[in-house]
This record gives structure tokens, sequence and C-alpha cells, in this order.
């Protein structure tokens, strides 16, 4: 769904732009923060409906609420991170590049999440993902 939405709401160039960390014209830059700024108050939005609990148990709940605009969930989300293997990440950004996309149009700012996200959108454009087992969905030790 991600990648649907920025590659029918950005322009190639913009979509480069931010795979490559290269800066954008004014234009450009505008709308993919517009992009990410919707994506993520969608997410938001339906995440303050659901009230979960701040506990952040898989791989994939960590990668949504790193997207949110509530410290709530997103600082959960940074601290299990950044404790999980970046091995196992990657190989799960790769297997969803949308997200991968998402988190660097999201986060302008280089971080431990947007070099990951970064290689792992790389992984999958290139085919080289991996098979995850569900094994390997449990939280950070």
């Amino acid at each position: 769904m991600f990648w649907r939405d920025a590659n029918q709401r950005l322009s190639h160039e913009e979509i480069t732009a931010v795979i490559n960390r290269q800066a954008l014209p004014a234009e450009g830059a505008l709308a993919v923060d517009a992009y990410a700024r919707q994506v993520k108050q969608v997410l938001t939005g339906a995440f303050v409906q659901l009230d979960e609990p701040q506990a952040v148990g898989t791989v994939w709940q960590a990668f949504t609420w790193l997207l949110l605009d509530r410290e709530r969930e997103r600082l959960p989300a940074l601290a299990w991170l950044r404790a999980a293997d970046p091995l196992l990440l990657r190989d799960h950004l790769a297997m969803l590049p949308g997200y991968a996309f998402l988190i660097l149009a999201a986060m302008p700012n280089d971080s431990v999440e947007t070099f990951l996200a970064r290689d792992a959108f790389w992984d999958a454009m290139l085919g080289a993902t991996r098979e995850i087992s569900s094994e390997s969905d449990h939280t950070a030790d």
C-alpha cells in the first residue's frame, strides 16, 4: 500500500531522491513531505482509536509505531528497534519495500533506521530478500 501510494503521488525523480538521500528542489521536498505526513497521520489516527498497550511485541509493530506522530508509540518502537538484530530488521523491511520507502520519506535525517531502510529497499528491488521464518519475529532480547 505505501509503495503503490508513493508511486501514484510522487514523481520518479522524487522517489529516486528519497531512496538515494538526495536533496530535492522545494516543490519536490514539499510533495515528499505531504506524502509522508498524510500516511503518518492516517496511521496515527488509527492507533489513537485502537489505544493499544505501550509494549512492542513484533518487528512489524515496531516499524509501524516508528512512523506514528505520537511519542507514546514512537519512543518504545525506537528502543525496541535499536535493541534488535539489524540483519533481522533489514530482512523484514526488504519483504515490504513500501515500509522501507516510507521510513526514508518520513525521516529525512540519517539514522540507524534510515540506513537499514535504504539497504532493505535495495535488497527488495534487487531481489536479495531471504525467507524469514516465524521464529525470527520474536522480541529482541
